[in-house]
């Protein structure tokens, strides 16, 4: 059975194509006029033995909520539920101490004029003049997400 999965990545939109609970492509985003080659480097990413397979967390924080950067601490795994619950934690101490500036989401590469994934998502994926919503668009690609289509070839 082939199923498709809509993503967002780095490197563009992308269809997830599993087949037999198995990642096996990334097709690009049909509308996509340029989209990059890194995409099809997807599948031996996931499957790479270099990649850390689980969350793992430094042993002196996780003990002891050490903040000191020694460089000597060991890192132990956790399960996702565990690290999930701390990303959570965490997010809101640093918000309730230092407000929301005090958080920084993105990476290098997304355009700096783009508030948040929402208006980097609406400027890159709307093939239409006057775009919906930033809002509007990444919700419907998150609900995308969060399904599989039927099937893709």
């Amino acid at each position: 059975m082939t199923q498709g999965f809509p993503s967002l990545c780095h490197w563009g939109a992308f269809t997830a194509v599993v087949e037999q609970g198995r990642f096996v492509r990334a097709d690009p985003f049909a509308l996509d006029p340029s989209p990059s080659a890194l995409l099809g480097a997807l599948p031996e990413v996931v499957y790479s033995k270099t990649r850390i397979a689980r969350p793992s967390v430094r042993e002196g924080w996780l003990k002891h909520r050490d903040r000191r950067r020694t460089g000597h601490d060991t890192y132990v795994e956790v399960d996702w539920d565990t690290a999930l619950e701390l990303v959570d934690a965490e997010l809101k101490r640093v918000r309730a101490q230092h407000g929301a500036e005090g958080i920084f989401g993105g990476s290098q590469g997304w355009p700096t004029e783009a508030n948040n994934i929402a208006d980097a998502v609406a400027a890159h994926a709307s093939p239409s003049p006057s775009p919906p919503s930033a809002r509007s668009c990444a919700q419907s690609e998150i609900s995308a997400a969060r399904s599989p289509t039927a099937s893709t070839s």
